[in-house]
């Protein structure tokens, strides 16, 4: 069996010493770049992998982020976790992943040290699980709901807004018969933009059909199948409906196409996100643009800045924007 080389090895190789090697490794800037250069050439060419455990024991720190979320499937989350896995490379840090049901394990995990922070998106944590991590010291950035304390962030979309101004673009091309997808009750944006669909209705005297409000839990096929049964079920139907997000709303076009109801002829359709996926979806869909990628960079800024400058936790919001595309119907042309 070949004997493992050690960093003994590397520094005599590159004719350095071993407090050398360790500083040309770790990115110490007292280390010449030319001999950082030597350094790793040689520790590459001896193929020398550093002792991680060791290192971790040593400095107390794991050099890992948690990211905690029930799931990465839809498009949201795959773009959410890649940009935090790039961001964090860029502070030597790796991405763990806690997807899991059983929300006593993860926490133990949290806040038993096998993280150095935590970024979560996931409404299985309520009020006394933050208050437990809270509590635990640990460094956090929620991308789910607003919160701040003196370890807590938050990196979230301004839904309220979001949610007023789809509507508004709605009411503009004519239709005062307007419907809503949700996600599931107690997710923060379904209930903010749900909060702000309703704020804007009220505000120009249009009638909320609460039998037009239904739920698609933010999921492609959930909302394919509640969408076929709405219809079903339905004699009188709105001249629009706000898809919760643009997963949903794939699925609403996928459960209108089965039932022969065009968009956006026979009814309009509009979501949230602006997915990558859309380009595939015919009708081209109106979407509300999030910058999705800038909240996974804004996310890792703000807990770098709470690890390493003892910032305290704060709420940051981002704004997005209206993309028009072809799956709204203008009614008024017709009034002209």
């Amino acid at each position: 069996m070949p004997k493992k080389v050690s960093i003994k090895d590397v520094a005599k190789a590159a004719g350095v010493s071993i407090s050398t090697v360790s500083n040309a490794l770790n990115g110490v800037d007292v280390v010449t770049e030319s001999t950082r250069q030597k350094v790793m050439e040689v520790a590459k060419e001896l193929n020398y992998v550093p002792n991680f455990m060791g290192r971790q024991l040593k400095s107390g720190k794991t050099k890992m982020i948690g990211f905690y979320t029930k799931s990465i499937d839809p498009p949201y989350f795959s773009t959410v976790a890649d940009t935090l896995a790039r961001e964090l490379a860029q502070h030597g840090h790796g991405l763990n992943i806690m997807m899991s049901n059983h929300k006593e394990d993860v926490i133990r995990q949290i806040i038993g040290g096998t993280v150095d922070g935590l970024i979560g998106f996931d409404e299985m944590l309520d009020r006394n699980d933050i208050a437990r991590i809270e509590k635990s010291g640990l460094k956090t950035v929620l991308m789910d709901r607003q919160l701040s304390a003196r370890n807590i962030s938050s990196i979230i979309f301004d839904s309220i807004t979001m949610g007023m101004e789809v509507t508004e673009y709605l009411i503009a091309n004519g239709h005062t018969k307007i419907g809503f997808i949700k996600g599931f009750d107690g997710v923060y944006d379904s209930d903010c933009r749900v909060a702000g669909f309703m704020e804007t209705m009220n505000a120009h005297n249009l009638p909320i059909n609460r039998e037009w409000i239904y739920e698609g839990g933010f999921m492609e096929e959930l909302t394919y199948q509640e969408t076929k049964k709405w219809v079903q079920n339905k004699k009188e139907f709105p001249t629009a409906i706000i898809a919760g997000n643009d997963s949903s709303a794939i699925g609403a076009i996928r459960a209108f196409k089965e039932l022969k109801i065009k968009v956006p002829e026979d009814i309009s359709l509009i979501g949230f996100d602006d997915i990558p996926l859309l380009k595939y979806i015919q009708p081209q869909l109106t979407t509300y643009h999030l910058p999705i990628a800038e909240q996974g960079k804004q996310a890792v800024k703000q807990l770098f800045k709470m690890l390493e400058q003892q910032e305290t936790g704060k709420v940051i919001e981002l704004e997005g924007n209206l993309v028009v595309r072809d799956s709204v119907k203008n009614l008024r042309e017709g009034m002209k």
